[in-house]
């Protein structure tokens, strides 16, 4: 019985920081450059130096990462192949980590939710902002080449649906 709940506790334990560890509201810019340097990211461009990991994790979501240490301000890029689950996962893990969306951008179509967010003037306006906003993204769901702008404290962040790939590129906001 006790080998058996020690075992559901490190499962547990290696499973939360799995999932954990990369949630963008405690990742900094230092701790993705530290963590760049250890067994799970490799060598991938020597000039100007590039570091990879096959298999980095935003909480579920598994992405192909690049980090270049030497790059001021610091920036991660992050790919995965498309799901619409996986893209949603992204939304709702950036809103989790405190992002906020700043701009939605489908070709020649932009909602600028800063711009909606200023011009409303009361509670029934910022509503309506919010619902012009979901009716905005309802019709990107199916588009190609979507391009959203999120920001934390730390970090900018912009989310790109193109063709059959998701990018999530983060910039540092500490160092701009």
């Amino acid at each position: 019985m006790r080998t058996r709940l020690l075992s559901l506790m490190w499962l547990s334990l290696v499973s939360h920081s799995a999932f954990a560890a990369n949630s963008l509201a405690v990742l900094t810019p230092k701790t993705v450059l530290e963590s760049s340097h250890q067994a799970e990211f490799y060598v991938c461009e020597e000039a100007p130096k590039v570091w990879c990991n096959d298999d980095w994790r935003y909480y579920r979501v598994s992405f192909f990462a690049q980090i270049q240490p030497e790059l001021k301000p610091t920036q991660l890029q992050l790919l995965a192949p498309f799901s619409s689950h996986d893209y949603s996962q992204v939304q709702l893990n950036l809103r989790r980590d405190g992002f906020q969306l700043l701009r939605v951008a489908q070709g020649d179509n932009v909602f600028d939710v800063e711009q909606q967010i200023a011009g409303a003037e009361n509670d029934a306006q910022l509503a309506e902002v919010d619902k012009a906003l979901v009716l905005f993204l309802n019709r990107t769901l199916r588009e190609d080449n979507v391009e959203q702008v999120w920001r934390n404290e730390t970090w900018q962040a912009r989310l790109l649906k193109q063709n059959d790939m998701i990018e999530l590129h983060l910039s540092d906001q500490e160092n701009k």
